[in-house]
């Protein structure tokens, strides 16, 4: 991850291996939990930290409004490998 970048190396159908990102879009911190909001872009990167993904799911520890910090994860929803391509489906 960088900023709300998903970067990833992907297999393509004939075995082959490309490089790809994608723009990881709608998800928000609500309160040091994250959510999908459908809100694009995603915003959660302004007040999350130590973000990573571990196949589909997010995971970052989140800011609560009264200043506190706690871990959170999320399955990023909708992104699939398409021929070596991440894609929206």
């Amino acid at each position: 991850m960088s900023g709300v970048t998903l970067q990833a190396n992907c297999r393509k159908v004939d075995g082959t291996w490309d490089s790809t990102s994608i723009e990881i879009s709608g998800i928000e911190n609500i309160n040091g939990v994250l959510k999908v909001t459908g809100a694009s872009p995603s915003s959660y990167q302004k007040t999350c930290r130590d973000i990573g993904v571990n196949g589909d799911v997010l995971m970052a520890t989140c800011q609560k409004v009264d200043g506190s910090w706690q871990g959170t994860s999320l399955e990023i929803p909708g992104i699939a490998n398409i021929n070596g391509v991440l894609k929206y489906q």
